[in-house]
Parts: C-alpha cells; sequence; structure tokens
C-alpha cells in the first residue's frame, strides 16, 4: 500500500503481491499533481487511486449559509495530511480543513497476517455553528472485461446521473443489478456507458468487486450504522472528465453519508445531509480486504 499525505492523504496503490496485481485505477492521463482546491478536480486531480470528499462531492453553495461554496470534489483531497505516527503497518494522519473548519483524523492499519487495510476516522467539528455534510469514500478500481460488482439484493438504488441519454434517465429507481437494459453487476471497459447510482447501504455493509482472471475479489466492509449511503460511479469507458481525452473505464464503490453527490440535494430535495454540530466527533470504520474467489 502507498500513500501520499501531501496530496490529500491519497491511496496510490493496493497491490497483491501474491498475484502481481494492481487494483487500483491510475489516470491514462493525469499525473498526481500539487493539489489546487480551486482547480476542476474531475480535469486536473482525477488521477486515481483513493480520495477522500467531504463536506460534498459535486461544486456548489450550501443552502442557508452564504460564502460557504463546496469545491468540486469537496476539499479533503486536497489538504496535506501531516503523519503523526508511522510504522511499517500502520500511519496516523491528521488534517484540518480550510474553508470548512474541522479536525480529521485517520488511522491506516495493513494487516501483518492477512491481506486487510483498515481505516479508522475520527471527524470533529470545529464549527461555531451546525452545518450540513456530505461525506464518501473516493475509491477508484481497474475493471476488465468480465469484472463482477457482487451486492446484496436488498440495495435499493436510483440513477443520478450519466452518459446514456433517453435510456435512463436520472432519479430512475431499480433494485440492483438491472436498471434498463443494462446489467450493472458484470463490467465491459468498451460498453460506452456510464453511471452514477446510490442507494441505502445494504445490510450486509459490503461491496465485493470480483476479478475471475486472477482469480480473487476485493471486499469493501463498512458498518451501516456509520456511513448509511453507498454510492456507485459505473464508468464502462462512457465519460471523461478531462477535455479532449479518449473516455476510460473504472468503478468507485463510496461507502459514505448523504448518498447524492450534491449537498445542496442533500439538504433540499433528499434529506440525506448529516448535520454535523459544533464540537460533535463522529467516528466510522472501513475495511479493504483481499481474498481468494472460490
Amino acid at each position: 500500500m502507498t500513500l501520499i499525505p501531501v496530496a490529500g492523504g491519497k491511496i496510490r496503490s493496493l497491490f497483491d503481491r501474491l498475484r502481481q496485481r494492481e487494483w487500483l485505477w491510475t489516470s491514462p492521463v493525469l499525473r498526481i499533481a500539487p493539489p489546487d482546491v480551486e482547480a476542476s478536480y474531475v480535469a486536473s486531480h482525477d488521477s486515481g487511486g483513493i480520495d477522500e470528499c467531504f463536506p460534498g462531492v459535486s461544486p456548489g453553495d450550501i443552502p442557508g449559509y452564504p460564502g460557504y461554496r463546496v469545491p468540486d470534489h469537496g476539499e479533503w483531497w486536497a489538504l496535506p495530511w501531516e503523519v503523526q505516527h508511522e510504522s511499517g503497518s500502520s500511519a496516523e494522519m491528521v488534517a484540518y480543513g480550510e474553508r470548512f473548519p474541522v479536525e480529521i483524523r485517520r488511522r491506516i492499519t495493513l494487516s501483518e497476517d492477512a491481506p486487510v487495510v483498515r481505516l479508522e476516522y475520527g471527524l470533529t467539528s470545529r464549527l461555531a455553528t451546525r452545518m450540513p455534510t456530505v461525506y464518501c469514500l473516493h475509491p477508484l478500481f481497474a475493471i476488465e472485461n468480465g469484472t463482477r460488482v457482487v451486492i446484496s439484493p436488498d440495495f435499493e438504488v436510483r440513477v443520478s446521473g450519466g452518459t446514456v441519454p433517453g435510456l435512463v434517465s436520472p432519479d430512475t429507481a431499480f433494485t440492483w443489478p438491472r436498471v434498463g437494459p443494462y446489467d450493472l453487476s458484470t463490467l465491459d471497459p468498451d460498453a460506452g456507458v456510464a453511471l452514477k447510482v446510490w442507494g441505502k447501504s445494504p445490510a450486509t455493509g459490503q461491496v465485493a468487486l470480483e476479478h475471475p482472471g486472477s482469480r480473487s475479489r476485493l471486499v469493501i466492509r463498512w458498518n451501516p450504522d456509520e456511513l448509511p449511503h453507498l454510492g456507485l460511479w459505473i464508468n464502462q469507458g462512457g465519460w471523461t472528465g478531462v477535455p479532449g481525452a479518449a473516455p476510460y473505464a473504472n468503478i468507485g464503490i463510496e461507502p459514505g453519508w448523504g448518498g447524492v453527490d450534491g449537498l445542496d440535494e442533500a439538504v433540499t430535495k433528499t434529506g440525506t445531509a448529516w448535520w454535523l454540530e459544533p464540537g460533535e466527533t463522529r467516528r466510522w470504520t472501513i475495511e479493504i480486504a483481499i481474498e481468494d474467489l472460490t
């Protein structure tokens, strides 16, 4: 596992040494650049790996809070994270919000006896007033033809965007994995389709990404009481955020709270934003494991 603290605490690599497989996607056109929160994340900083999005994903104003504007993909991906303690298998990091005064602590532990990464978080408000927030982990994984996404069938989903006009419209509701003519559980990087969907976290609190070629799977696990929503960005060669670049293929598996990308929408439309109170601390844990595919 490779970390880059100064680039928003980015996790750059999750490499399976047993199978010689890199699970994280890397942009074919963007290199890691010094973070600039004023820039377009998708056009300049969507280089791959795992980032953190807070207090929203889509850029925009916060209803009722004049002067506060959410940058593209929030501000955590652009903060310098300070490593307070590091050993061969763990790192404790802290960052301080600049536009949004919060303190975020993250302990990352790579198990010494199993292929498991554990991320433990503590978010404390330094705000003088309560404020609505949206959060999600933002990992981008590489996909190949036949890669499968496994989620329990209780996952009720809505479409929030994409590049399939006339076939699937925003706000379309469905039960995983079929929406319109598409089975989203089996991926094809040449399908030319991109969809963002979201819903309440499945009761199992996990998503598995299966790779038949290496007979392995990656599993993300979390507590649905801590992270009540799950977003999926499924880009099968149907989108690029970089002007002039060809579409690429990846999948984002994004547990968090708020569900939708826009904080304004989470407040005024879906009512899913979480209100952070002054001085409040919220904790949550996410695990990422690599397992045999049996």
